[in-house]
């Protein structure tokens, strides 16, 4: 059961709303649970600026990056503390996306423990401002320093973490499953931080034998001309050594660019779930003024999640794309490791025709011999994590293209 301060309007879990405004932040339009928690009248609420809401408390550099983003046309997630119209407080988790008409903002009641995390950080900021006579610009960039602090290379990531933790929260609290976007995104994140972690073990084995080739040619040196094989065995192998490290170069580029992806479709995603799940709820409402076009919106939400929903597929489609990428450079480092085993081997078939002289040669041999099988390992697993990719994208794919359909639904029957 939710706990509610004395100084809180009441908002359940299990609601959810929204507000739509021109592009100047004033609202045109909103559903019955936004005027219920507001306390205004609907003949107050709507025509009026939606700073309207805004309560003392939040820092104004959280509003430079709300508007910051969706001027650039950016969606942005932002916990939120509103004021009511009795002077009580209320905290949500707001999406708010860019639309043909103004901007839409849906919210939904933040229950995990990031709120209170928030919060604290929202309190340190606004105490920075005030004494340090802060604009909101720079508020913001110190937000986003503060962020860094906590782990977070930009509010973007900050802002799909939060609202990845909010959905399985609420989900939690709701005594509802997992869902299921949150939760192919989840395999998606855990697999190609697993590649990245792989990448980072061959990168690190690599940098034990990048030397190999110079202690080929000066035991080769050493050993004079009886030794010549040697030296092209060592050319051969730093060609080989010097393609490894290009492709492991762009391996680790190609998985920081999906993982990037990934965050920004899981994003998209929370977007269209509590778009649908909007206009589910704003269809059956029964307390909407006469001047709220009840179809007219739905027909405008719909629009909107479409939109959404199509960015999804495309962000899902540049990520099959990099999938494929990695399989093709794990084809290519196996064939290069083939051509590295077969180095190994001669440089083992040479130190035993050269004899003790060339003993130093059997530990380069060994060197070899291990980075070649530390390899294999990884990119065995990168292959496994590979296909944990294909099938959670595959699985998220289905589920973006059933609440697509299931909102066209929606919109039919409301009609």
């Amino acid at each position: 059961m939710t706990k509610f301060q004395p100084d809180e309007a009441i908002f359940h879990p299990e609601e959810i709303f929204f507000s739509r405004t021109d592009p100047r932040g004033v609202i045109e339009s909103c559903n019955d649970v936004f005027q219920r928690i507001s306390h205004y009248p609907w003949e107050r609420l709507v025509g009026a600026p939606h700073k309207l809401i805004r309560h003392a408390d939040m820092p104004k550099g959280v509003f430079w990056l709300l508007w910051n983003y969706i001027q650039a046309g950016k969606p942005i997630g932002a916990y939120v503390k509103n004021l009511s119209a009795d002077g009580k407080y209320y905290w949500v988790y707001a999406l708010v996306t860019p639309i043909e008409t103004g901007y839409l903002s849906i919210r939904i009641k933040p229950t995990s423990p990031l709120l209170e995390t928030v919060s604290d950080l929202y309190g340190q900021l606004l105490a920075q401002e005030k004494s340090q006579n802060l604009s909101p610009q720079k508020s913001a960039e110190l937000l986003t320093d503060h962020l860094k602090e906590m782990g977070f290379k930009t509010y973007s990531d900050f802002m799909t973490h939060a609202v990845d933790v909010e959905t399985q929260s609420r989900s939690h609290v709701l005594g509802q499953k997992k869902t299921n976007f949150s939760h192919h995104f989840s395999s998606m994140v855990k697999a190609l931080t697993d590649v990245k972690t792989l990448g980072g073990q061959i990168v690190s084995d690599f940098e034990s034998i990048k030397t190999t080739p110079l202690n080929m040619r000066i035991q080769a040196a050493h050993l004079g001309e009886r030794a010549s094989s040697l030296s092209v065995i060592s050319s051969n192998y730093q060609i080989l050594a010097s393609q490894i490290k290009e492709i492991i170069e762009e391996f680790m580029q190609s998985a920081e660019a999906v993982l990037k992806t990934v965050k920004e479709g899981l994003f998209l995603s929370c977007i269209s779930g509590f778009q649908s799940e909007s206009i589910n709820a704003f269809a059956v409402e029964t307390n909407l003024p006469d001047f709220i076009d009840r179809e007219a919106e739905i027909a405008l939400l719909t629009h909107q999640n479409a939109k959404y929903n199509k960015q999804a597929l495309e962000g899902f489609a540049r990520i099959s794309k990099e999938i494929n990428h990695f399989t093709e450079l794990s084809v290519s480092l196996k064939r290069i490791l083939s051509g590295l085993s077969l180095t190994r081997i001669l440089c083992e078939m040479e130190s035993k025709r050269i004899g003790h002289d060339a003993r130093n040669m059997s530990d380069i041999a060994a060197q070899l011999s291990d980075f070649q099988n530390s390899t294999g390992r990884c990119l065995k697993e990168i292959e496994e994590q590979n296909l944990q990719l294909q099938n959670a994208l595959k699985g998220q794919t289905a589920t973006t293209k059933k609440t697509t359909s299931q909102t066209a639904i929606t919109r039919f029957a409301a009609a």
